[in-house]
């Protein structure tokens, strides 16, 4: 735990959201993936960001600073 620091955990996946230990969790995609991911489609991906990009800004409103970290080879971060 970093005092000062929030981590917020976002992913097409409602399975593998509710195994992150971060406090704030976003589901992206909900309408289109309806929590199964996106099954390896980058495009999948880019369409859920893109469906939940209001929920991402206001999440993200008031931020200092923002590392994002994805991991690649899937299709939510990729």
């Amino acid at each position: 735990e970093l005092n000062g620091v929030e981590f917020i955990a976002a992913n097409t996946d409602a399975d593998d959201l509710t195994k992150s230990k971060a406090k704030m969790k976003l589901q992206l995609g909900k309408k289109l993936t309806r929590g199964l991911g996106t099954g390896a489609n980058p495009e999948v991906g880019s369409r859920s960001a893109e469906e939940s990009k209001d929920d991402i800004k206001a999440n993200l409103d008031g931020a200092d600073m923002i590392f994002l970290a994805a991991g690649m080879g899937g299709g939510t971060g990729t």
